[in-house]
């Protein structure tokens, strides 16, 4: 396995952390008639790029001590992070979609 693969599935499930967040914040404020020019953002940090930076060196640090344990359970816990935020952005877009349509 390249070893570039661990890093960026780390940095993409924070990146799509960051859409999950802001399709969540659009469905808050479309549920609670916010007008467009009212609604305010959210912040990519410390999504990106501090909170990868510390999985990515907890990962390090526990294949020094017992390889390759923490590559696996840091990118497994990553890889259903990733499922789960993107179902939550599906069904993010879906309610907005819902809401759009009035029904």
């Amino acid at each position: 396995m390249s070893p570039w693969v661990f890093p960026i599935l780390i940095f993409a499930t924070w990146i799509v952390w960051c859409g999950a967040c802001i399709s969540g914040k659009a469905v808050h404020d479309a549920r609670h008639g916010i007008p467009d020019d009212q609604r305010s953002g959210t912040s990519i940090l410390p999504g990106i790029p501090i909170i990868p930076l510390i999985f990515w060196g907890l990962a390090l640090t526990i294949d020094s001590a017992t390889y390759p344990w923490g590559t696996y359970s840091i990118g497994g816990f990553h890889c259903v992070l990733l499922v789960l935020l993107v179902i939550t952005m599906i069904r993010n877009v879906w309610n907005l979609h819902r809401l759009a349509d009035g029904t």
